[in-house]
């Protein structure tokens, strides 16, 4: 990659489920790249410690 073209930012975290791995990301960009990179990070921080009443899997067939 070139970084003419590329440049590494804050903003990214991937999604792996125990057992599934890697899922997908959540992706934050508009802000400056270290506040990009904490919502991103509260955000699944909230969502890992919120009680979730949610059976997701359907969503990863054997």
């Amino acid at each position: 990659m070139s970084y003419a073209d590329y440049a590494p930012a804050g903003g990214s975290y991937p999604l792996r489920i125990k057992g599934a791995g890697a899922v997908g990301t959540i992706t934050i960009t508009g802000m400056a790249s270290h506040e990009d990179h904490a919502l991103a990070f509260e955000a699944i921080e909230k969502a890992a410690t919120d009680s979730l009443d949610v059976d997701i899997s359907s969503l990863f067939p054997a």
